[in-house]
């Protein structure tokens, strides 16, 4: 089997040098497609017209507005932000999903991970949520019980 025919056939991604000794023939492994693809994935802008990120500061609380679905190929842009706001040390958030219509792992993943930095500064991070198909995901992963999840912006940022 020659890993050169597997590239070209579109079976694995660029084959990726490994460490060797200096002069010596450095070894080639196997890398799947998608991974070796991963870095293209994960962008700071949305990948399609139909997702937004903005941020909106009420008083004390940053709120982050989201238009779209979250999922692996669009987690990248709020992720970005997400950081780039808790680096700024806002650490009183509220995310804003009413915008949005689908929630896979990835998604739950950053919003989790957000949460827990938050929590480590003396933070918090509500939710927004105002589709049932949105809700019934917090839901069946126990995940309401980690957020504090609100039907409107004004009851988040009143609680």
């Amino acid at each position: 089997m020659n890993l050169d025919d597997d590239v070209d056939r579109g079976l694995l991604g660029p084959a990726q040098q490994t460490g060797g000794p200096p002069g010596g023939v450095a070894a080639r492994r196997r890398v799947p497609w998608p991974t070796a693809r991963l870095g293209a994935w994960v962008e700071a802008r949305p990948r399609t017209p139909h997702h937004s990120i903005r941020t909106a500061v009420h008083g004390d609380r940053l709120a982050i507005h989201v238009v779209g679905e979250l999922d692996v190929s669009t987690i990248g842009a709020l992720r970005e932000v997400l950081l780039q706001v808790i680096a700024a040390d806002f650490t009183d958030l509220v995310v804003v999903l009413t915008g949005v219509t689908f929630v896979d792992s990835t998604g739950l993943g950053v919003l989790v991970s957000a949460h827990k930095n938050v929590l480590t500064r003396g933070g918090r991070v509500d939710l927004v949520v105002d589709q049932e198909s949105v809700m019934k995901v917090f839901r069946i992963t126990a995940l309401n019980q980690v957020f504090a999840l609100h039907r409107t912006l004004d009851a988040a940022l009143a609680a």
